[in-house]
């Protein structure tokens, strides 16, 4: 019997026993750093409760510069497989039931994006919290002060495709438009088959953009070379004649987390803003 079954199967009284047993599956409590400051930039593997993720996040001050703080972070929450079990018991389709979960558990929908305030919030934590505790921010923090960007999104996304036992890479950091940002790509069928972009950043009719890579675009992807997504590979994807916000959407997935390397390739595209890296919570 498959996880699917296996889920839809599950009396109320027996999913924490059952998140539990595939956790220890799961959750090889790995003491590692991935992310900023490593060589990791893309993780295939499930998020464990021990696997410290660093990331960057921006905090724009009052004299308009905007300084880049280090925080890090564990996806060490077991509310969210909760959350994506009843999903799954109410959506025939998989990916709607992810899609449903991370925004339930995330509160995605109570964020405002035109608010910058949610960004705002976000910086703090990692800010304050981290630096003042000097350890890792759990994804419970985030999840209680509903505010998140795309680091925690896509963490919380591939914990969730992992969880149902669908392939999937965490790129933590990468670049789209040349920003920072983070997504996921998904191996529906293994990792020699064909392999879709999959951006809950970049909300596409009220879903995650989702684009099939044709072999060429893959492979440059994968082999840190930037490649660009159209508005018609997007409406392919999804089967239907939809409009995107933008024609073209570039993607991009750093080699690797030194702040040096990073800064020396972010050079073009900031012009307009001073990048300072500071090291607290790290």
């Amino acid at each position: 019997m498959n996880i699917i079954s296996l889920i839809n199967n599950l009396k109320k009284e027996d999913i924490n026993n059952f998140i539990d047993e595939r956790l220890s599956l799961l959750d090889k409590k790995e003491e590692k750093e991935i992310g900023f400051n490593t060589d990791v930039t893309r993780y295939d593997g499930f998020l464990g409760s021990a696997l410290k993720v660093n990331v960057t996040c921006e905090y724009l001050l009052v004299d308009g510069v905007m300084e880049t703080y280090n925080g890090s972070i564990i996806f060490d929450d077991k509310e969210m497989y909760k959350v994506l079990i009843n999903e799954v018991k109410n959506n025939t389709c998989l990916y709607d039931a992810v899609n449903t979960a991370v925004n339930k558990y995330l509160s995605l929908n109570d964020i405002s994006r035109k608010d910058k305030s949610y960004g705002k919030t976000r910086s703090i934590l990692y800010h304050q919290y981290s630096a003042s505790m000097n350890k890792p921010l759990s994804i419970k923090l985030f999840h209680n002060n509903k505010s998140s960007s795309c680091a925690e999104v896509a963490g919380v996304t591939q914990n969730m495709l992992k969880f149902l036992d669908i392939d999937s890479d965490y790129v933590l950091l990468g670049d789209v438009n040349d920003i920072f940002h983070s997504f996921n790509i998904v191996y529906p069928n293994g990792r020699d088959s064909v392999a879709l972009i999959y951006d809950f950043s970049n909300i596409c009719d009220d879903r995650p953009l989702i684009c099939i890579l044709d072999e060429d675009k893959k492979n440059k992807l994968l082999s840190n070379e930037k490649i660009t997504v159209t508005e018609e590979e997007i409406a392919k994807t999804f089967g239907k004649n939809m409009r995107w916000k933008q024609k073209e959407t570039k993607y991009f997935i750093f080699k690797n987390g030194n702040p040096k390397d990073i800064a020396d390739y972010k050079k073009p595209f900031t012009i307009e803003r001073k990048l300072v890296y500071k090291n607290e919570g790290v």
